[in-house]
């Protein structure tokens, strides 16, 4: 087919960066591609031997595990000038390259510069579900939320309007969305069956007791929530955890039945190993829970509208243990006990399912012919 795919995913987290990187694999199998983004997206494209051309980006406001839109409005005063800036590094990206196509992840600046251009554009987005899920949700976090809703109400109505295709990564297969929305399987970075099997995988890591798996994501956003979760696990005395801090501790640290290591670059092979996973609720990170049939207990970041509807509709659905909030340790204590009983039925709810994790194969097709 051999087009021109211009990526520019959001550079918050990790998680918009390895959908992408997962969608980018399929293309590259015909096409040809090339990537913008910033802060840890950046970073992480690099490691991948990418040559990324850097943004400004949008910066949030991470420094504890509570989301606030005023905070993050403050500390974007700049925005705009960023804004023009990253305009004029993507007219310059379309001037050279010449895409086919530009695909954003959640990231509208890759699109104001791109309307001046014959290109098709595409949207990468999951945000489509805080829409559907909000009926579910309590008055009260509706209402602590209401501008983040605002926000991306707006955004998705943008991109509705203006893209020429929207794909929309779901469990659930919403209906009456819109004829420009496609909705594909999970998107992860490998599938389980990419992977050694678990036999080969427990000696090459040398684990082979049961563990369980607490990831941290890889925003700033989950380094209160280590604090507040350590200190809590350390009471189950007779189960084995890892944890993948996020850089809160510098180097491996290892006492009993606790290791925790700076960040695991080999996640999913812990994933596929471990006996369940307990988690921020991050899109991409549930998304491998599920593909991988893993357990777990999702705890939100506070006020963020996106990860409370995240959880909330795999608590729905009871495909996983869920807490809204981790302020009280024995309310955490306590939702880690349950967890730790439930695991083998959400195992089995997940199991029933039968999720392939797909989406990256199926949005790489969408967008080649789009």
């Amino acid at each position: 087919m051999n087009k021109r795919v211009l990526f520019v995913p959001c550079g918050v987290g990790l998680g918009h960066a390895t959908r992408i990187h997962a969608i980018m694999k399929e293309v590259e199998k015909s096409s040809q591609t090339k990537v913008a983004t910033y802060e840890r997206a950046y970073e992480y494209f690099q490691k991948e031997r990418y040559a990324p051309t850097k943004m400004m980006g949008f910066n949030y406001d991470t420094s504890d595990s509570t989301f606030t839109l005023f905070e993050n409005i403050v500390k974007n005063m700049d925005y705009p000038f960023a804004l023009l800036r990253d305009t004029f590094t993507i007219s310059s990206m379309l001037s050279e390259f010449k895409p086919d196509v530009v695909v954003s992840d959640s990231e509208p600046n890759a699109f104001f510069a791109s309307t001046l251009f014959d290109t098709k554009k595409v949207m990468v987005m999951n945000l489509l579900s805080v829409l559907e899920e909000r009926k579910y949700l309590p008055r009260s976090i509706i209402e602590n939320t209401r501008n983040q809703i605002y926000v991306i109400e707006k955004l998705v109505n943008y991109a509705l309007k203006r893209m020429d295709m929207v794909i929309f990564p779901s469990l659930i297969k919403y209906k009456n969305i819109s004829s420009k929305v496609k909705i594909v399987d999970l998107i992860v970075r490998q599938k389980p069956n990419e992977l050694p099997n678990e036999s080969v995988l427990r000696d090459k890591l040398n684990q082979h007791s049961d563990f369980y798996l607490v990831n941290l994501g890889g925003s700033a956003f989950g380094k209160e929530f280590f604090t507040k979760i350590v200190k809590v696990l350390k009471k189950f005395e007779d189960k084995k955890f890892i944890i993948s801090s996020n850089y809160s501790v510098l180097k491996p640290v290892e006492k009993d039945y606790i290791l925790i290591v700076p960040f695991l670059d080999n996640f999913l092979e812990y994933l596929k190993i471990c006996k369940g996973a307990i988690s921020l609720a991050g899109h991409s990170s549930i998304s491998e829970f599920m593909v991988y049939k893993k357990p777990s207990l999702i705890i939100p970041i506070t006020n963020h509208i996106e990860q409370i509807s995240n959880a909330n509709m795999l608590r729905r659905y009871g495909l996983a243990e869920t807490l809204f909030e981790i302020e009280d340790e024995e309310r955490l204590r306590n939702k880690l006990k349950k967890f730790f009983d439930s695991e083998e039925e959400i195992k089995k709810k997940i199991e029933s399912l039968n999720i392939k994790g797909k989406g990256a194969e199926e949005a790489a097709e969408f967008i080649l012919n789009v």
